[in-house]
C-alpha cells in the first residue's frame, strides 16, 4: 500500500490479556461482553493517534480527507468504533472507504459499538466473509452489514455492500476460504484474487483521488464496488475452468427483497445465523 502511495498506519494491540475474572463471554448478534477487548481497542487507536501526532509535529504533508480503515478479524470488528474516530477527527471527508474482512464481534459496553450516523453519505463499506470460516462466523458481518447500511438509523448508506469468498476444490491444491485467507504463508490464488487485489485498488482509488486521476481512479473503483466483472472475478484453474466467484449482495439477510446469502452460510459456522434485530 505505501509502494502505491498511500500513508499507512498499522497500529498493534495485545492478543493476549489477562484480567483478574474474565469468565466465559456472551456473544450475541456480533456484540460481545468480553473485557478484554476494551483494551485492545483502546491500544489500536492510541496506535493510531500517536502516529498522527508524529506526523503533524514533522510537518508531513498528509491529505486525511482521502482515508481508509480495513481491518481483519478483530481489527475488522474494531473498524466499526475506528471509522466512528475517524469521522470524529474530521477525517475521510472527501473519500472514507472501510473494508472488514471476516469481522469479530464487538463489545456491547463502554462506547466502542461505534456510532455509524456519524459517517458522511460518501462512505464505502465492504465487508467480506470467508466460506469455511470455522472461527468467525460471516453471520457477524452480516450484523455489521445492517448497521452500516442503515446508519443506525440515520438513514441508508449509498455503497455498502456484502460477500462471501467461496472454496474452491476443482483442482489441486484445493483453494479453501478459511478465517485465514489473507496470511496464507504461500502464495494463495485465492488470497491474491479475492482480497489483495481489492485491497490494492483501494489504496491506487485514494492515490488518485489526491493526483487528480479521476479517470485511473474510476477503473481502480471496479475492483471493489458494485459487484462487477472486475471486482468478482477470482481467475482461472490451470485447465481454464473459472473459479468460484464470491457470493454478493447489498442486501445479505434479503430483508429487503435482495439476494439473501444466509443458505451459503457453513453449517459448521461458530454462531447461528439470526435474522438481526430491528
Amino acid at each position: 500500500l505505501a509502494e502505491r502511495g498511500a500513508l499507512v498506519i498499522f497500529p498493534e494491540y495485545a492478543t493476549h490479556v489477562k484480567m483478574n475474572e474474565t469468565g466465559d463471554a456472551d456473544y450475541s448478534r456480533g456484540m460481545t461482553d468480553d473485557p478484554r477487548l476494551g483494551v485492545r481497542y483502546n491500544m489500536h487507536w492510541t496506535g493510531v493517534k500517536m502516529a498522527y501526532d508524529y506526523l503533524m509535529e514533522n510537518e508531513y504533508d498528509v491529505d486525511f480527507s482521502k482515508i481508509m480503515v480495513a481491518g481483519h478479524s478483530m481489527g475488522g470488528g474494531m473498524s466499526l468504533w475506528v471509522s466512528t474516530k475517524v469521522a470524529e477527527q474530521g477525517w475521510g471527508t472527501d473519500e472514507l472507504i472501510v473494508d472488514m474482512e471476516a469481522p469479530a464481534s464487538i463489545p456491547k459496553y463502554g462506547g466502542y459499538r461505534g456510532d455509524m450516523s456519524a459517517l458522511p453519505d460518501h462512505t464505502i463499506v465492504n465487508i467480506v466473509g470467508y466460506e469455511n470460516d470455522h472461527l468467525v462466523s460471516p453471520c457477524i458481518g452480516m450484523w455489521h452489514f445492517e448497521r452500516f447500511r442503515d446508519r443506525d438509523g440515520a438513514g441508508e448508506l449509498p455503497d455498502a455492500s456484502f460477500m462471501i469468498i467461496r472454496s474452491d476444490h476443482h483442482g489441486f491444491p484445493r483453494m479453501v476460504a478459511s478465517h485465514y485467507l489473507p496470511n496464507a504463508q504461500a502464495v494463495d490464488p485465492l488470497a491474491n484474487w479475492g482480497y489483495y487485489k481489492r485491497i490494492d485498488a483501494m489504496a491506487d482509488y485514494l492515490v488518485m483521488k489526491v493526483d487528480g486521476n479521476g479517470t485511473g481512479a474510476g477503473q481502480a473503483r471496479l475492483y471493489f464496488t458494485g459487484g462487477t466483472n472486475e471486482m468478482l472475478d477470482m481467475g482461472k484453474w490451470s485447465d481454464g475452468r473459472q473459479m468460484n466467484r464470491p457470493h454478493y449482495s447489498t442486501d445479505p439477510f434479503g430483508l429487503r427483497g435482495g439476494d439473501g446469502l444466509i443458505e451459503y452460510i457453513d453449517e459448521d459456522a461458530p454462531v447461528e445465523c439470526e435474522t438481526p434485530i430491528g
